[in-house]
């Protein structure tokens, strides 16, 4: 009974700490394009997110989303609709990194185009970033 306590404590204590790290990855993210609006703003008319909305609301409604999820995984707020809405959020990044590289890869978009995931603090390649 003791070990099965202990495995449950790591796990519990694991997972606090990839909440822990994935929300200040997001504030991160947040932080630094608030700090490069204009280069935000680039990058959602690049990858046409900005098909519904103007890209200014877009940029809003994203930096708005990542700071309120990583806050709230930054307090230990593990309820469902934070968890839900960080993994959606982590399955758009992924697909948009991805497709960013896919395009590169097949010579459509130019090679030195950043995700723009974190502004201009961290420049990746498409293929860094991806991966």
């Amino acid at each position: 009974m003791q070990l099965l306590n202990s495995v449950d404590q790591r796990k519990q204590l694991l997972g606090f700490l990839a909440a822990f790290f994935l929300g200040g990855v997001l504030l991160f993210a947040a932080y630094a394009k608030l700090i490069e609006p204009a280069g935000f703003l680039e990058q959602i008319n690049l990858e046409g997110l900005d098909f519904l909305l103007p890209a200014a609301s877009v940029a809003l409604i994203a930096i708005l989303l990542e700071t309120s999820l990583g806050v709230a995984l930054l307090l230990g707020l593990l309820n469902r609709w934070v968890i839900y809405g960080t993994s959606a959020l982590s399955i758009f990044f992924i697909y948009l990194t991805g497709h960013n590289y896919w395009l590169v890869s097949q010579g459509l978009r130019d090679p030195s185009s950043s995700c723009g995931c974190f502004g201009s603090l961290i420049e990746r390649t498409p293929q860094e970033a991806f991966w």
